[in-house]
Formats: structure tokens, sequence, C-alpha cells
């Protein structure tokens, strides 16, 4: 069986006393709620700063999420199929293969030269 590593992350993210699982999907779903309500807001608004706060911390999240999942894809694509290690290993020997059936046809062809030889001298 293949070794893998395996890392799991778990994110307790709370906003306005209702966590958020921290699913990439529930965190884009609270990013959109809270730039909604960023809208229809000022600077002056009493709540601005706080809803600036929630948006900086969701986007926090999400980054880190983006990242691992980013490092899963890579080290997905780093690891070599079964498939390519065994058409390696057949490379190989086929290779070698063909390496023995040269040595063969040269000391047959040196075989040849030196009959070849010794029929001339008789």
């Amino acid at each position: 069986m293949a070794n893998r590593n395996v890392r799991e992350e778990v994110v307790r993210l709370i906003i306005d006393g209702k966590q958020v699982t921290g699913s990439y999907n529930e965190l884009k779903k609270a990013q959109s709620e809270v730039k909604k309500s960023l809208k229809g807001m000022t600077e002056e608004h009493k709540d601005y700063n706080k809803e600036t706060a929630k948006l900086s911390q969701i986007t926090r999240q999400l980054e880190k999420k983006k990242k691992a999942i980013n490092d899963i894809g890579k080290e997905w694509k780093s690891q070599k199929s079964i498939w390519d290690r065994a058409k390696a290993t057949f490379a190989g020997t086929f290779a070698a293969f063909q390496v023995q059936n040269a040595i063969g046809q040269v000391q047959a062809l040196g075989r040849q030269v030196v009959q070849f030889i010794k029929n001339l001298t008789k």
C-alpha cells in the first residue's frame, strides 16, 4: 500500500455568535454576506469597523484554505503514478534486453569473422 501523508485542519471561526465551520464554501458564503452588508455602509457607519474586521478574518481563513488546496494539488502532481513507474521499469528492462541482444550479435559476428579467416587460411 502506498505511503500517504494526510493533514487535516480544523478551523473554528465564530462570527456574530455563530460558528462558521471553516469549509471553503462556507467561508466564501460568509465573505459574500459581509461584502453585501459593507456595500450599503459608509465608513462613518457604527458597524463599519466591525464588518471590515470580520471580512479581514474571513479572508485570512480563505487564503489559508486556498494555500492548503494548492499544496495538495502540487503534492498530487509530484507523485509518480503506478503506470509511470511501470513504464520506466519496462523501458529499463527492454533496454537491458536490447543491450544483451546487441552483445550476442557482436559475439556471433566475431565468431563468423574468425571462422571466415580460418577458412581463408586453409
